[in-house]
């Protein structure tokens, strides 16, 4: 397999994994009623609380312009949620 087609095979299985964040059931009673809301759980994420579209976005542009010329590791550029 060439690198260009092992690496899209690479951004074809991480693009499945994305966009599919768990939701969490949480079953409550408030004023003697049952209520169940729903909760991301964005902690199961491939990336963590890094928005996964984003990150599989950059990673593709910068694979199409050719960035980084030599192994590197994307780094987020906040403490915050993108």
């Amino acid at each position: 397999m060439q690198c260009s087609s092992l690496t899209s095979e690479r951004f074809r299985a991480l693009g499945a994994m994305v966009g599919n964040t768990p939701l969490l059931a949480v079953h409550f009673r408030l004023e003697n009623r049952e209520h169940t809301i729903y909760a991301k759980a964005e902690f199961l994420n491939l990336t963590g609380s890094i928005k996964d579209r984003m990150a599989l976005h950059v990673l593709r542009a910068a694979h199409r312009t050719g960035l980084p010329s030599r192994p590197a590791f994307p780094r987020p550029i906040s403490s915050g949620r993108i």
